[in-house]
């Protein structure tokens, strides 16, 4: 049954049973059939069936077409809008426009202002700035908020018409001031950042406050941080969240992502991670990139989800194809440790380039290594420097600490003792633990800095204590070697002990050489080698070498451990161990496990005196170089 209201001012028009009295004045509705329904009717109960509470997009364009067909202008209009949005009816743009221009040429207002965003678009016809402005003035003159705002924006970014700021000012504040939400919100924007006005929190908060009440979700959660931040308006974060949680019911996912970071940090709230990873699941879903990447780091963590590498991969794909930055990073490290993912250097290297690129500095840091180490990238010293030295210039301590050793070592710098001293404090400020250690050795043996040995065991012990595992090994060093400590075996496997316990994997060759020989413990070749192969197994290249040696002494009773060695020497020699470099070179000479081959050996000599500067493997190597040329002569 068809209804419309007593009321002449009113004029709704509805459809259902049993219904007495008007929805919108509450006034006695009076039934009425098809036939006398006008064209507007028609258009006020299409408007009826567009309600949420009762939407039916294929009633909805059947009345709006019949309204058309009565030629009123209204329902053309809204015909146009659901070929425009695929409403009742398959998307047509070309059939949308036509249908606005219909319904503008009648003087609908409402029309002309569709016209002119399908002609700034291209939507159903080619782009017109020019003619898109003129609907929005013309619209806009006959005070129509949207056009009015749309018009701003025309002005503001100089599209269809010169930029015009103080124009575009005064047609925002028109439409804002008409009660256009989202004006209200955009002015309120510009207040908070003084863009074309002159900056006033007060002012940005009361028309954030104007727009939230009219329940537009965006102007809540702008309405949200200022409570959080104290925008304008003294801060009280209780207030915030309860506007993050309006926006949020509302559907806007950045609300979600607030709510999300105030559970997380009990800000505003008592903390809850299963709260918080609800929200950034809810933000995720309507594909809000930071809820996303946050989403991905629960994931990782196990933060109030269970632990899921693999979706914690696919959170941050999702977050980095939208361009997070710190969500490309975090995908960048699991694709360089195959974590949920197959393990992919390419990949890796990609990932964390566009990280870089972004500004994010870990991103920056990663993609320097890669580019020092050429991993999955060309290995290139100059580009790598470049990356650390603008992370660091951010702060990024890990970069910082890495600048300063390449300034140490002359590592695609020239050396600057001085300038590496000053990367390290940088770092050392923050807590970084690894410039800590590279400032205690510089303290012990005067690189840089006063020769000073006791301070700098002090900062390996203050390294030690937040548990860093390369201070526990350099302490179990200077104990083993009784350098600028009185020597203690016990205290050195101690110190080792602890640093292979937090898999600081250099630790456990020092500490099976312990064993090996004895020292600070009863000598068990047998336990060493255990230590060895799992120091091997996890990659250590002196535990490589170690047992490689080990198992070529062996393969004087035994072929096969001379095979095993050399496959050990090469796992070590891939990773640039030059002391194992050479013992490849040895038995490539002497055919020690492989075939005699006395050029490649020659080879590898040559290479390593041409990179190496350590002194005994030079003398290693000038004497096998020596023997050869003996035998050639």
């Amino acid at each position: 049954m068809i209804y419309h209201c007593s009321n002449p001012k009113c004029r709704a028009v509805i459809e259902g049973d049993g219904i007495e009295f008007c929805p919108s004045c509450n006034r006695k509705l009076i039934p009425m059939s098809e036939e006398e329904l006008t064209g507007r009717d028609w258009s006020s109960l299409g408007v009826f069936w567009m309600s949420a509470s009762h939407i039916d997009h294929d009633r909805c364009y059947s009345c709006f077409q019949k309204a058309a067909k009565e030629g009123d202008a209204w329902g053309i209009c809204n015909l146009g809008w659901c070929y425009e949005d695929g409403i009742g009816v398959e998307k047509n743009p070309e059939e949308a426009v036509w249908l606005y221009r219909q319904s503008a040429q009648m003087g609908y207002v409402p029309a002309i202002s569709n016209l002119g965003t399908c002609l700034e678009r291209g939507f159903g016809t080619p782009v017109d700035l020019k003619e898109a402005v003129d609907c929005y003035r013309k619209a806009a003159e006959h005070g129509f908020p949207r056009a009015q705002r749309l018009l701003s924006a025309c002005y503001h970014a100089g599209r269809g018409v010169f930029k015009n700021e103080k124009e575009s000012v005064a047609w925002l504040k028109m439409a804002a001031m008409n009660g256009d939400e989202v004006a209200q919100t955009w002015l309120g924007a510009r207040y908070e950042k003084g863009n074309g006005v002159s900056k006033n929190l007060e002012k940005a908060f009361r028309w954030y406050k104007k727009a939230a009440k009219s329940n537009y979700s965006v102007a809540q959660l702008c309405l949200g941080r200022c409570y959080q931040n104290g925008i304008g308006v003294v801060q009280d974060k209780e207030e915030a969240v309860r506007w993050f949680q309006i926006a949020a019911g509302n559907g806007e996912a950045e609300a979600m992502y607030y709510l999300g970071r105030c559970y997380e940090l009990g800000d505003g709230v008592a903390a809850d991670e299963e709260k918080a990873a609800n929200w950034y699941f809810c933000g995720a879903k309507k594909n809000e990139p930071a809820c996303q990447c946050n989403l991905g780091w629960c994931y990782e963590v196990g933060y109030g989800l269970p632990k899921s590498m693999k979706r914690a991969a696919y959170w941050y794909h999702e977050s980095a194809k939208r361009g997070i930055a710190g969500a490309q990073c975090n995908l960048g490290w699991c694709y360089e440790h195959g974590e949920g993912v197959v393990q992919s250097w390419e990949e890796a290297a990609n990932w964390y380039l566009l990280s870089a690129k972004g500004g994010h500095p870990r991103g920056m840091h990663c993609t320097a290594w890669c580019c020092q180490n050429g991993k999955g990238m060309e290995k290139n010293i100059q580009q790598a420097i470049s990356w650390y030295e603008k992370a660091a210039e951010l702060d990024y301590s890990a970069s910082q600490c890495n600048l300063g050793l390449c300034y140490e070592k002359g590592i695609g710098v020239k050396k600057d003792i001085k300038q590496a001293i000053y990367w390290y404090q940088r770092a050392a400020q923050q807590q970084e633990w690894d410039a800590v250690c590279n400032l205690g050795h510089s303290y012990i043996y005067g690189i840089g800095l006063e020769k000073d040995p006791q301070r700098g065991i002090q900062l390996y012990m203050d390294a030690a204590e937040a548990g860093f595992p390369r201070a526990f090994c350099n302490l179990g060093w200077h104990y083993e070697n009784g350098q600028s400590v009185e020597q203690d075996y016990q205290k050195a496997i101690a110190y080792y002990k602890e640093a292979v316990k937090r898999n600081f994997m250099p630790a456990i060759n020092l500490l099976a050489a312990c064993y090996q020989d004895g020292k600070g413990t009863e000598k068990d070749e047998e336990k060493a080698l255990e230590l060895y192969y799992q120091g091997a197994e996890k990659g250590d290249s002196n535990s490589q070498l170690a047992l490689g040696k080990i198992l070529e002494q062996r393969g004087e009773l035994d072929q096969n451990s001379q095979k095993d060695a050399i496959t050990y020497y090469k796992m070590a020699a891939e990773q640039d161990n030059q002391k194992a470099i050479f013992e490849l070179a040895r038995c490539l000479y002497y055919g020690i496990g492989l075939k005699q081959d006395q050029e490649k050996s020659e080879e590898l000599c040559q290479k390593l005196l041409s990179e190496t500067s350590e002194e005994n493997i030079r003398q290693k190597v000038q004497s096998l170089l020596n023997e050869m040329q003996k035998h050639k002569t």
